[in-house]
């Protein structure tokens, strides 16, 4: 386990940006257990190979968190695994409580401005996320009803799944520059199908600024997204423990009951 270095991907064949939350260093120096949260992105990616669906098997998985939209879910849907209660909950809505659905293929048939307008829409989203979030609420309910191991994700991994993943470790007492460092791991993890997608973004938009914004944004993270998720948290609480309470009911006996069961 001293060998280990958190935040690396587990060896999956074909699917990319599964890794765990352990091995960070969390409250009062302690380090958060290893093969208890999950993070990834579409599941069914996890299961092309016998080899891979043997390797998410042996995960002994009991939560599955699919952030993702009902139309997301419909077309790849998440693979039965035994032992595991699903829950399909979204965790990105829009301001008149539609969920949001991230379909890449739809991008390449976009003007500039209408891409433009999604690229707005998806960066401030990240403002909106840590809060009324009824995902992430559940998630943190079966956190500390020790429904473990749980695994939660989205289409990619990255955004949705990204802050979900930040509140967990920060909660868990794990530093900010450590939480920033994970989320970024996203675009090192992603890199074959972030190469991929930047081809077919440049064939049908050219290689101009624009193009590099939207494959940024669609294929991997950016400091600035995670930074406005956690700023808008400090603006509307004096701590993170404050917001803890508010929007989960996580007060200080819970949050102490939640760092003695995941971390070591």
């Amino acid at each position: 386990m001293d060998t280990f270095v958190p935040g690396t991907p587990l060896p999956f064949e074909k699917t990319e940006n599964f890794r765990q939350l352990g091995g960070y260093t969390g409250a009062d120096g302690r380090r958060v257990k290893c093969g208890q949260i999950y993070r990834s992105g579409a599941l069914a990616d996890a299961v092309r190979t016998p080899h891979d669906k043997a390797l998410l098997e042996s995960l002994g998985l009991r939560s599955i968190f699919d952030f993702r939209s009902s139309q997301e879910r419909s077309f790849l849907p998440d693979p039965a695994l035994p032992g595991a209660r699903q829950f399909d909950i979204s965790a990105m809505v829009s301001s008149d409580g539609q969920e949001v659905n991230f379909d890449i293929a739809s991008f390449f048939t976009m003007t500039a401005d209408q891409l433009n307008q999604v690229f707005q829409q998806v960066h401030l989203s990240y403002a909106a996320l840590p809060f009324e979030n009824e995902a992430y609420k559940e998630m943190f309910r079966q956190l500390l009803a020790g429904n473990t191991p749980l695994l939660f994700h989205c289409s990619a991994g990255k955004d949705r799944t990204g802050v979900a993943a930040a509140l967990i470790l920060l909660a868990l007492g794990v530093s900010r520059q450590d939480v920033m460092e994970d989320y970024l791991l996203t675009n090192t993890c992603r890199a074959a199908t972030r190469a991929e997608l930047g081809e077919k973004f440049a064939a049908a938009m050219g290689n101009t600024p624009a193009r590099d914004a939207v494959v940024n944004l669609f294929t991997g993270v950016q400091r600035e997204s995670l930074e406005l998720a956690l700023d808008a948290i400090d603006q509307r609480y004096p701590s993170f423990e404050a917001y803890l309470q508010d929007q989960y009911g996580i007060g200080a006996a819970g949050l102490e009951k939640l760092r003695q069961m995941y971390l070591e």
